[in-house]
């Protein structure tokens, strides 16, 4: 495999766990520390957001073995923000007992 379809690989992946880690139900343990932080899902999301923005624009580099232009990175900026509205719209939808938030979605963004 050459890093092209290795880095294109990576970010499928990382948007397929995300997607999963979105419309799924998961049952936090409250009695841990980390999850009585307020706000403690809005780093989540960061971070979810930030790592698929890297793998997005390695994708980018990889293609044409340079760095993403200004350009591709407002398309990268874009491409993300997209799919963590379309995340955030499927929890409002989906009878999945998870709700949409606006919150979350400008998380993603940062």
């Amino acid at each position: 495999m050459t890093n092209k379809s290795i880095s294109i690989a990576a970010s499928f992946l990382w948007a397929a766990i995300v997607f999963y880690l979105h419309i799924v139900r998961v049952k936090l343990p409250e009695d841990e520390p980390l999850f009585r932080i307020p706000h403690a899902d809005k780093l989540v999301h960061f971070a979810m957001f930030a790592i698929m923005a890297f793998l997005v624009a390695r994708a980018f580099e990889a293609q044409k073995q340079k760095r993403p232009s200004s350009m591709q990175l407002a398309l990268i900026v874009a491409i993300c923000a997209g799919y963590g509205a379309l995340l955030e719209y499927l929890q409002g939808v989906m009878p999945n007992q998870r709700d949409s938030d606006v919150f979350d979605w400008l998380a993603d963004l940062l």
